[in-house]
């Protein structure tokens, strides 16, 4: 059992996650470490019981101002998946790119696109500036 942390909901700059939920085994575990460091980080925790699910996902990835995908070949056979990637490209917003199984994205690249090898890289990579104070994180959340 994963515990889990909740999502980032305040107003500062923050970083939207986009993984496959076949992979949450891998992924929450980096989302509770960057949570332990305090980086401002939204995840589909975040959406509230009995909201609706694909536009609460856009609005949080358009007020984003950055993405952290993990890619997998799982994330690259979501429909949903791709379709935060393309928003998160059309939006010039910077993307932090891990890949979980050795996967690449094939629209994952350029200059917008930060690939890192590991979770300590991923952390290491991210700016300050989605470094908070541990505020701004309304629900709390349990175990998955």
């Amino acid at each position: 059992m994963t515990e889990l942390v909740p999502a980032y909901e305040g107003k500062k700059p923050y970083l939207f996650v986009s993984y496959a939920h076949k992979d949450s085994d891998l992924v929450l575990p980096v989302i509770a470490k960057m949570f332990e460091k305090k980086y401002r980080v939204w995840y589909d925790e975040g959406i509230a019981p009995g909201s609706e699910w694909p536009k609460n996902i856009a609005d949080h990835l358009n007020a984003a101002d950055g993405v952290i995908v993990f890619v997998s070949e799982n994330y690259l056979a979501s429909p949903n998946c791709e379709n935060e990637v393309v928003r998160a490209a059309e939006g010039k917003k910077t993307i932090f790119r891990y890949s979980l199984d050795g996967s690449t994205h094939p629209k994952l690249t350029g200059e917008n696109s930060i690939a890192v090898g590991s979770a300590d890289d991923l952390i290491a990579a991210i700016p300050e500036q989605y470094v908070g104070d541990g505020t701004g994180y309304e629900r709390s959340i349990g175990k998955q």
